[in-house]
């Protein structure tokens, strides 16, 4: 035997099974869990013996909807959180300023965890006001719900964002009382240059570091999760750069965390071609679901539901990326193609879209194992539906937290 860990509280989740007091561990695996003489009789003269001297055992926990590869660059870039130091709109603009201070005049700068209401002076940040953090440098403020951000007047110039720029489908570019962009964007006007268009911002921030470099970004990322209990994460869409880098970090033989991770519907074409299915890759590191976003979120205003947000007065009723035919081919496509689908949805008229399409492709057992992510406004009725079909949920409840106050200003006392 490799390893026994002894004189524990070895707490297994199992239904009805007590704790335990020692693991055997052989090859990498849990071989046996229980008492400590017949766990110590598995011993040898070659078996590592840790004592854990009273201290709780439990299993690892995985993230079932972790932005890993983003947080992984975003700890590289500007903390503007209220636990940061960030507490008021000028301490956001101060921690930009300094990030600024040691990029290079002309690459991209990123802040990340703001929104006006986790401010005390609830300052809602525009184009102008990161434009003090510095002209030099193409800002992105990322919102803390990630579905929406603030840039600067030399992001929006490299964006292409003018006075006659529409909307983008699904996505809104605010403007001023004058029509200019005031650097406010939501949902894919900003998703989809920083994620998703090629080269993305995310991809140009991440070529900034050499091969080498990009490994230990990732190792150390998962080395801040795994102090936090967690072995693994479902990371939400990797692109090609980062899946790559994922694949480099695991040759190392360092990477003792596992990285399943998503790909988008508008990239996964070239899988399908390849025959590439789900579970693809190594023991660290694997192809997991096919991810579509149907709506956006709530704190920003952009999830889409069926009565219109109560502030500001004029936000409407969400967004939409696709049609109830659009959102039917999508599913019918990667269900039939055998793929397991993870599709973003939170407000109720989303979700009842989504929840139609559902019901016209997937069997009954769920055998790919379909799920939600989010979920944040099913119905009584939207939650039976959800059962009767099998399809599970991943939901976030550290959003009350980070965003809770953002749903109340939306939705009003009453609703919230």
């Amino acid at each position: 035997m490799e390893k026994i860990f002894k004189n524990g509280k070895i707490l297994t989740m199992a239904p009805g099974v007590p704790p335990a007091e020692a693991i055997a561990v052989q090859f990498g695996r849990i071989f046996k869990v229980g008492q400590n003489a017949e766990i110590e009789r598995l011993a040898t003269s070659e078996t590592q013996i840790i004592d854990l001297q009273g201290q709780t055992v439990l299993p690892g926990f995985i993230d079932t909807h972790n932005h890993f590869c983003l947080y992984a660059l975003l700890t590289d870039q500007a903390d503007c959180r209220p636990a940061a130091g960030c507490i008021k709109g000028d301490d956001v603009i101060e921690a930009l300023r300094a990030q600024a201070a040691k990029t290079k005049p002309g690459k991209w700068i990123m802040g990340w965890g703001y929104a006006p209401y986790l401010l005390e002076d609830k300052k809602e940040l525009t184009r102008i006001d990161l434009d003090r953090a510095s002209p030099k440098h193409p800002i992105c403020l990322v919102h803390v719900s990630v579905h929406g951000a603030v840039v600067n007047s030399l992001a929006l110039k490299k964006l292409g964002y003018t006075k006659k720029t529409p909307h983008p489908p699904g996505g809104i570019i605010y403007r001023d009382k004058n029509g200019e962009p005031n650097g406010i964007l939501s949902e894919s006007a900003f998703m989809n240059p920083l994620f998703f268009q090629r080269p993305s911002i995310y991809a140009q921030m991440v070529a900034e570091y050499d091969a080498q470099g990009r490994v230990e970004m990732v190792l150390r990322c998962a080395a801040r999760y795994q102090k936090l209990g967690l072995v693994g994460v479902h990371d939400p869409f990797v692109d090609s750069l980062t899946l790559q880098t994922y694949q480099e970090a695991a040759k190392t033989g360092r990477l003792n965390f596992r990285l399943y991770s998503y790909i988008l519907n508008q990239w996964a074409d070239p899988l399908i071609a390849a025959g590439i299915k789900r579970g693809f890759g190594s023991e660290w590191v694997k192809i997991g679901a096919i991810k579509i976003f149907l709506d956006g979120g709530m704190s920003s205003r952009t999830a889409a539901v069926s009565k219109p947000y109560v502030f500001p007065k004029g936000a409407g009723r969400g967004i939409l990326n696709y049609d109830q035919k659009g959102i039917n081919q999508e599913i019918e496509k990667f269900h039939r193609a055998g793929y397991q689908i993870s599709v973003h949805a939170q407000g109720d008229r989303a979700l009842a879209m989504l929840l139609k399409a559902f019901q016209r492709s997937i069997d009954k057992e769920n055998s790919l194992r379909h799920h939600i992510v989010h979920a944040g406004n099913l119905t009584s009725t939207q939650i039976e539906e959800v059962r009767d079909l099998g399809l599970y949920i991943t939901s976030q409840p550290n959003f009350f937290s980070l965003l809770g106050d953002g749903f109340r200003e939306a939705y009003g006392e009453e609703r919230s």
